[in-house]
């Protein structure tokens, strides 16, 4: 009994590893020529076989050693195939073939009668005890039993046991030490992973199931080629094959493994395995010729020759040992047999393949002396290959063998790998893309054609604004004009600074007709790399719209044209100055340099892209969703093509691209039918519930499209487009239309333009390869701005037509055979993270341009469903903490590391280089985990974990770091606002950390309200008559309170209206509310155009003349209302525009009344806060919590602003209003009802058919809209002597139990259940209920509920005569009634 050796034990292993298929079986099968085959004589034969070679008799015990069995004589089966047709025939030997060995046996015998008359014997052997050449000499054997031959002597070569003493004593050699030290010096330099020969793996690792493919090649001249330059044609081959995978896997060396037959002196007569497999290095330079790179050749086989006696489980231990062991060192094997199978005498002989291969490729090369052909026998696992791919390596190689026999002096990079027809298809069939279209304007004249043929058609909205095209067009003339009268000429390169807005797209549009180009500046961005980009580009005009602070900026430049203060002047169309390569704008990317590239894009490559985005998606006239940043591309798309085909732009600002509730609002209200975006913003829209029916197309672009991001919206008939183009080829050059199963396919070229995958060299790879997505086609712009050596190594002249011009776009990709592509990543080390281009090296140079800083590397790890940048930087001063704050100045957000790991050294392989898998591996150290101790916190911990998908996060955890980004970020947002916590894109921006955003409302100052707890009120004069003049007038509120003093009184009503179309918007507003308006009513309302925000309420000289001397009563009703909105749109409409209100009723000498909330009482105390018995009409501030809702805060600090302009002798009363619902006269709820709150609660109840019993002994307040402003305009009219607050709702409240009660007198169920209960069905509703999530207990942050009370203001309303109505039963059914008319519950 013997130990088995390690290469025995692999074998043995890997024979038990795989159920598919016994890749460890050799098959070989003799066919005697002779008819007359005696089958006792074969039987004994064969066991003479059997009892002579011991080895024969191996058998393994105990999986790890081997013995030799006794011999019993056993008789033969036999497989009798006589009258059995082929087919079934070959079914019969191969389910035996297919046959495990018996056990303790390692051989299996069976004799064969052949319906041709002939007698045969297949032979099956484990290949411990085999290989090839054993079989060759087993059949010799077996014949010479069979004839008894007495004329020659039968050598067997050394026994097997002398064998394993020869193979010890190598064990313990110097040649051992020697092939020792060889083979570890040579693994060093091998490559970390196998290549192969196709992209296609379908398989798993463990699926080893092959197919044969065997073909003969009259190959003549290759053995003349070999004979004339004294190589073999073993090491010819080699170099075929070697130059076909170095080009095909774009490397500079390859490994190919080869067996070896290992026999020395007599062991070429043993039976046994002898063979080892060796791996095979081949360097290979492509500016070598064929003949140069056949001498490298040589010299590897004979090195490897040389040392092949080195066992390969020892090479494969020692390449593990330095790569892992999830690594493969080849996976293409090339043999070579010129010992033949010999036709002998008695008997032909030949090989049975077992289906199976331990490798992806098993290349088996015979060369028959007796034929001039050579024999490819191919076994590919299925696995990796199809049967086409294996036709294509073929055809490939063909090719290559001819070129490089027919081309002497060819370099190694010029080689022709595919046959014409193949070329013909990538160059010409897949790049069939040309169409005519006028290519003689500049961009600006399509827009024109548009204003001519649709003057008054909407061209942009923007919120309540919109301009059609007309007016858009004048506009942007009257600044076209300043900009020119300035100096802008053609090519002029003017710097734009402008928030979303109309005034953005009337700014670019003035640029381009002034002849200039337009350069978009991301103010969110660090301002020293906006000036930095101002500076390369020259820039020294700027035209701003924006309210931020930016005079650093604009401190670089010499002049500042504000787009507002310029759009009254000339509004004759500007003369067209420019020519269609004249460029149209600069958009800046990441460079892998420290410095962003700027991409010069002309009027022909917009011009161009347009034309061929209208003929391949249905645009023309479209409601287009304008949300993308104007510095990338996709505004491009969004803008452009809409704008010349007569569509209509809604733009939206970027916190409402991060609030999927507030951008379904916006898409649904303006019935918007086309959005263009990265998939990020596309995944947020497929999971959510309700999408608008409006919405027709999503083209998805910037980054990788993955089938859960769109799965439902497939399923919605929404067609989806799936895009790819970086910025340097205008926007897009490929798209495809998706379906379930195609939808990371990147799809073909689109019109005029082309697109190649091509190698290093500037060579076409072959369908099916990867390699560099390079562009070409009209889209392709004039390179980067000042930067002449990187636009001449980016952009190349095509080697198909000179006259192109080609990008090198360092993206990988490769065409499939239906001419679709996909894509691959990238070459280098830029990376795409939620549509944004980030060059790693950009971020490195900044880093080690910190002082202290030693060395920095930076990486991008992908996790399951994101990508992080992690930094890791040596440093003995530097705290992570303080490089963040550094890179925070000179690089946007979304460059700035999630993880910033400081260490002492980086790791090294043995090369020298920074051993990347190690270095990933570390992890900060410096966090100290802080558990959450409030409910507030525990929630927000809950949702960290949820959103970030980790198992721990603690309340000082920065969200980046723990693996966060805008896309998660935007996902926080809308969990969060599920419970009721207000966040903003900005606040997880600013306050990253849970403790942070919990003591947001610290930092506020609200004790300086508390010294207005007793509101005392003023006695006033006022004046005698007068007109009003109202904000808000088109809200629900605003609408009845001018109805109402129509009715009551006879004065003129100023109503000011934003944005355009004012006149057309009060009369849909009254249409709905109020159809039977008298013509009276209607010639005493005064439309004036306004806007609350701006200084004077946004009037017009001309109209502000009107009013100075008229107005009396000003009503200020006016306010954004969303009760999770962005707060610094809250606080500019509702605290900035009351501002505006104090100083206008301050210039007018008029009464002021101001329409507030009765929320602003906040229903909750702060927990450190002294509790007082009620909210009153002499109190503001009395400890209320604000932190979850920005609208009441800011309605909060609207009132506060009125009540210190009360006490210094302001005429103004506030009027807190409850919560509005129907009328009672008519039952008529509010236009947008799913605005309403109260509204949304109940009609979710209703779906889920459940109540929380919590809520069950609690009562309702409920305002009839008509009574509240009856109420409002009573107190107006009396003009009461003080300035006061009056609580404006009505005390009737009602219980919730008498609603059930009604509810189900209505016919339905209501279940009354646990608010736990009431939160997993939420979870697991179908439906979208974001209003019902805010009745949930919020009790665990406070301490007390806060009463309010309306007894002064209900006692001065019956005075005047005035009375609330009880809610009764037909309201409440009314009520009822609203929800099933929207809803047919």
């Amino acid at each position: 009994m013997y130990p088995l050796s390690k290469g025995k034990k692999a074998m043995w292993d890997i024979g038990k590893m795989y159920k598919s298929c016994i890749p460890s079986l050799i098959i070989g099968e003799m066919i005697f020529k002779d008819n007359n085959i005696s089958i006792d004589k074969l039987d004994r034969a064969i066991n003479k076989l059997i009892e002579s070679d011991d080895i024969i008799r191996t058998s393994i015990i105990d999986d790890d050693k081997e013995t030799i069995e006794p011999f019993y004589y056993h008789k033969v089966n036999i497989i009798d195939l006589v009258e059995k047709a082929n087919e079934e025939s070959d079914k019969i030997i191969q389910n035996y073939t297919q046959e495990k060995i018996e056990k303790n046996k390692l051989y299996s015998f069976r004799i064969v009668l052949y319906n041709n008359g002939k007698t045969g014997i297949i032979i099956k052997l484990h290949h411990i005890i085999s290989d090839a050449w054993t079989m060759v000499l087993i059949g010799s054997r077996i014949n010479y039993y069979y004839r008894n031959d007495k004329t020659t002597t039968l050598d067997k070569g050394i026994s097997y046991t002398e064998y394993l003493t020869r193979d010890n004593r190598y064990l313990i050699s110097y040649r051992y030490l020697q092939d020792e030290n060889y083979w570890k010096d040579k693994i060093s330099d091998f490559d970390d992973s196998a290549i192969k020969l196709n992209n296609d793996c379908i398989g798993t690792v463990e699926d080893i199931k092959a197919r044969r493919k065997s073909i003969k090649i009259n190959e003549e001249h290759i053995k003349q080629y070999c004979k004339n330059n004294s190589i073999s044609l073993f090491a010819f081959h080699v170099a075929v094959l070697a130059i076909y995978m170095a080009r095909m896997n774009h490397k500079d060396k390859v490994i190919i493994g080869t067996p070896v037959l290992g026999r020395e002196g007599r062991e070429k007569f043993s039976l046994g395995y002898y063979v080892n497999m060796v791996p095979l290095k081949i360097n290979i330079n492509m500016e070598w010729t064929f003949y140069e790179l056949l001498k490298e050749v040589k010299k590897e086989i004979f090195n490897t020759l040389k040392h092949s006696k080195y066992p390969y489980i020892k090479i494969r231990e020692a390449f593990t040992a330095e790569f892992g062991t999830n690594k493969k060192i080849f996976d293409t094997v090339l043999s070579y047999q010129n010992a033949k199978n010999v036709d002998y005498k008695d008997y032909n002989t030949n090989w049975i393949f077992n289906q199976c291969a331990m490798d992806g490729l098993e290349i088996n090369i015979s060369n028959r002396d007796s034929e001039p052909s050579i024999t490819y026998e191919i076994d590919y696992q299925i696995n990796k290959y199809t049967d086409n791919n294996i036709d294509q390596i073929l055809s490939h190689m063909d090719v290559i063998i001819k070129d490089v026999i027919g081309n002497h002096s060819k370099k190694l990079r010029e080689l022709d790998i595919m046959p014409d027809k193949e070329k013909n298809i990538l160059l010409n069939e897949f790049n069939d893309t040309e169409t005519v279209y006028d290519d003689t304007k500049a961009l600006h004249e399509l827009f024109y054609g548009q204003v001519k043929k649709i003057p008054n058609k909407n061209a942009v909205i923007y919120k309540e604004e919109s301009m059609t095209y007309r007016e858009l067009n004048e506009k942007s003339n009257s600044l076209a004009s300043v900009l020119q009268n300035e100096g802008v000429r053609r090519n002029t390169i003017v710097g734009v600074i402008a928030e979303p807005s109309i005034e953005m797209i009337i700014g670019i549009l003035a640029i381009l007709k002034a002849g200039g180009t337009y350069l978009p500046l991301d103010i969110n961005q660090p301002a020293n790399r906006i000036i930095d980009t101002i500076k390369n580009c020259n820039v020294n005009k700027i035209i701003v719209h924006t309210k931020k602070d930016i005079a650093d900026i604009l401190n670089v430049v010499e002049q500042v044209i504000p787009i507002a203060g310029q759009l009254n002047n000339s509004t004759d169309n500007i003369d067209n100055v420019n020519e269609v390569d004249d460029l149209a704008y600069i958009l800046h990317t990441s460079g892998s340099t420290g410095r962003p590239k700027g991409i010069m894009t002309t009027h022909k490559n917009v011009v161009g892209y347009v034309n061929t985005l209208l003929k391949e998606i249905n645009i023309e006239g479209k409601v287009v969703l304008q949300q993308s940043s104007y510095t990338f591309d996709l505004f491009t798309e969004e803008v452009f093509p809409t704008l010349v085909s007569g569509g209509t732009l809604v733009i939206v600002e970027r916190e409402t691209v991060t609030n999927i509730e507030r951008l379904i609002s916006v898409i649904r209200d303006n019935e918007v039918q086309i959005i263009s975006s990265v998939p990020s913003l596309v995944a947020m829209l497929n999971k959510h519930m309700i999408i608008p029916e409006s919405l027709e197309i999503i083209i998805s672009g910037g980054d990788v499209l993955k089938n859960n991001h769109v799965d439902n919206l497939i399923k919605k008939d929404i067609d989806i487009y799936n895009s790819y183009g970086p910025t340097e080829t205008t926007v897009c050059a490929t798209y495809n239309k998706c379906n379930k199963g195609n939808v990371s396919l990147i799809g073909s070229p689109i019109s005029n333009y082309k697109v190649y995958i091509m190698d290093r060299y500037e060579n076409l790879m072959p369908i099916g390869y990867e390699g560099e997505i390079v562009i070409g086609g009209i889209g392709v712009s004039k390179g980067y701005y000042n930067d002449s050596s990187l636009t001449e190594k980016k952009f190349i002249k095509s080697p198909f037509n000179e006259s192109d011009i080609l990008y090198k776009s360092g993206d990988k990709g490769r065409y499939l055979v239906d001419g679709n592509i996909e894509y691959k990543g990238r070459l280098d080390r830029q990376v795409k993270i939620l549509g944004n281009r980030i060059e790693l090296d950009e971020i490195e140079n900044k880093i080690n341009q910190v002082t202290g800083v030693k060395s920095s590397v930076m990486t991008c790890v992908k996790t399951k469903d994101t990508k992080q940048l992690v930094c890791y930087y040596i440093s003995s001063t530097i705290e992570d903490n303080t490089l963040r704050d550094i890179l925070k100045k000179s690089l946007p957000a979304y460059m700035i590391p999630n993880q910033i790991i400081r260490l002492e050294t980086f790791p090294l392989t043995v090369n020298g280089k920074i051993d990347m898998e190690k270095l990933n591996k570390n992890k900060s150290t410096n966090k100290v985990y802080v558990k959450p101790k409030t409910s507030l916190e525990k929630q927000l911990v809950s949702l960290y974990e949820k959103v970030l998908n980790i198992k721990r996060a603690g309340v000082t955890d920065d969200f980046f770091e723990l693996g966060g980004d805008s896309l998660k970020a935007m996902e926080l947002i809308v969990e969060a606002d599920k419970l009721g916590i207000g966040l903003e894109i900005k606040d997880v921006y600013n306050y990253p950390t849970i403790r942070k955003i919990t003591q947001k409302d610290s930092e506020l100052d609200f004790w300086k309200y508390e010294n207005t707890i007793d509101i005392i009120p003023n006695k006033i004069k006022r004046k005698k008559s007068g007109d009003i003049l109202i904000t808000g007038a088109t809200g629900w509120l605003g609408i009845h309170i001018v109805n109402d003093l129509l009715k009551e009184t006879k004065d003129n009503i100023y109503c000011i209206v934003r944005g355009n179309n004012t006149e057309e918007k009060m009369e849909k507003v009254f249409a709905y509310y109020f159809p039977n308006m008298t013509h009276e009513e209607k010639q005493r309302i005064k439309i004036l155009r306004g806007d609350i925000t701006l200084d004077r309420l946004g009037l017009s000289d001309k109209d502000y003349n009107i009013i100075k001397d008229k107005i009396k009563t000003i009503i200020h009703a006016a306010a954004y209302v969303k009760y999770h909105g962005k707060s610094d749109i809250l606080r500019n409409i509702n605290v900035t525009g009351t501002r505006n209100i104090i100083h206008m009723t301050k210039m007018l000498n008029a009464e002021l009344y101001h329409m507030s909330t009765i929320s602003i009482s906040g229903k909750y105390m702060l927990q450190h806060h002294k509790v007082k018995g009620s909210f009153t009409e002499k109190d503001l501030y009395i400890g209320q919590r604000f932190s979850e809702n920005e609208y009441i805060f800011s309605k909060f600090l609207a009132e506060s602003e009125i009540i210190k302009e009360i006490e210094n002798g302001l005429d103004a009363s506030i009027m807190r209003v409850g919560n509005l619902t129907q009328r009672t006269s008519d039952g008529k709820f509010q236009r947008n009802i799913e605005d309403n709150g109260f509204y949304g609660r109940l009609r979710e109840l209703l779906i889920l058919k459940k109540m929380p019993k919590e809520l069950l002994n609690q009562k309702v307040e409920m305002t009839p809209v008509d009574q509240c402003s009856d109420a409002i305009v009573k107190i107006i009219k009396s003009e009461p002597e003080y300035t006061g607050i009056y609580h404006v709702y009505n005390p009737n409240k009602v219980g919730v139990i008498s609603i059930l009660h009604i509810i189900e007198k209505m016919g339905y169920k209501i279940l009354p259940v646990s608010m736990d209960n009431i939160t997993t069905l939420i979870s697991h509703s179908k439906e979208k209920l974001k209003h019902l999530l805010s009745i949930r207990n919020k009790n665990a942050h406070v301490s007390k509920n806060i009463a309010v009370d309306n007894y002064l203001t209900t006692n001065y309303l019956e005075n005047l005569g005035f009375t609330w109505d009880k809610i009764d039963e037909d309201y409440l059914r009314a009520f009822i009634k609203n929800i099933e008319l929207r809803d047919s519950l």
